[in-house]
């Protein structure tokens, strides 16, 4: 039992030591250089899945249709999740960058999920 326990102990070392050694090469396919020109709160005010835009509207008026490319990360708490799983009504803290002229979302993060 005592060996089992220890055996474990040290499969967790060293998947944590190989996950350290690889994780700074796992964001290879990402942005070459993310530009974040926006950061806004906003509550989602529509999604359109298949043409991979939201709709947001601020606080302070600010808002518009944003543009989600695949290289943008959408967190729940801890969790990844896709634009398919965001609900009408959901506040998220959004970075992005409109250097093309369009709002391309880079980072969105759900801050509330209350839709009431």
């Amino acid at each position: 039992m005592l060996r089992a326990m220890n055996t474990r102990i040290v499969r967790a070392a060293l998947a944590a030591t190989l996950l350290g050694a690889v994780a700074p090469h796992a964001g290879a396919q990402t942005r070459q250089k993310e530009a974040v020109n926006f950061v806004l709160t906003a509550q989602i005010e529509s999604i359109d899945a298949k043409a991979k835009t939201l709709t947001l509207k601020g606080a302070n008026g600010e808002g518009g249709v944003y543009e989600v490319d695949d290289q943008t990360t959408i967190m729940n708490g801890n969790k990844k999740i896709a634009l398919g799983d965001l609900k009408k009504g959901w506040r998220l803290a959004v970075n992005g960058d409109k250097s093309s002229g369009k709002n391309v979302a880079t980072y969105m993060e759900v801050v509330e999920t209350d839709t009431k």
